[in-house]
């Protein structure tokens, strides 16, 4: 089982690009930042991917009679940036100034559906994260470009869009550096 795993991870990686993560500025005071304000924005020239409703979210509207909102990539970065900040002990606050702010930066979120040319669905994410003190001093950067994640089906679905937000915030965060004194 191992090793069917590995393979398709393979042939992800393969269909998909290799990885690119990069920091460009790490102070060591970011480690005492102990809440922040999560900003996300779509910094891209042309929208970014939504999720596309398949046939059981469109029955599912037209039985209930309701509109449901579709999920939007910001907002799924945004829940991922709160979810991944918490689990490193950081404080997740709302509202304008007083505290350091996360930004993130969806320069892209660009999908390419399964098709005959490609092995594997896959997304493309290029992110820039920047942590700034209460004062607007940049303590952290990281540049994320076109890091890849491969999803299945043919669509991209509203739990794969909060897949991969999650993956790639947790890519984004994992050199920010943190203090163990957090409760």
């Amino acid at each position: 089982m191992g090793t069917a795993a590995l393979a398709l991870a393979m042939v992800s990686m393969a269909a998909c690009g290799y990885p690119r993560s990069r920091p460009v500025l790490t102070d060591p005071r970011a480690a005492d930042v102990r809440s922040v304000i999560v900003r996300v924005v779509d910094a891209s020239r042309h929208g970014l991917a939504t999720p596309h409703q398949g046939a059981i979210a469109t029955l599912a509207r037209v039985a209930s009679g309701r509109q449901f909102a579709a999920v939007s990539a910001v907002d799924a970065f945004s829940s991922a940036a709160e979810a991944a900040l918490r689990t490193r002990g950081i404080r997740v606050e709302f509202g304008d100034g007083g505290t350091a702010v996360l930004r993130i930066e969806i320069h892209e979120f660009e999908v390419h559906p399964d098709d005959a040319a490609q092995a594997v669905a896959c997304a493309f994410v290029s992110a820039t994260y920047a942590l700034a003190a209460a004062d607007g001093v940049p303590l952290w950067k990281v540049e994320q470009h076109r890091m890849p994640f491969p999803f299945a089906g043919p669509d991209l679905t509203d739990s794969e869009l909060a897949r991969i937000a999650d993956q790639a915030v947790d890519a984004g965060l994992a050199s920010l550096p943190t203090s163990r004194r957090h409760p």
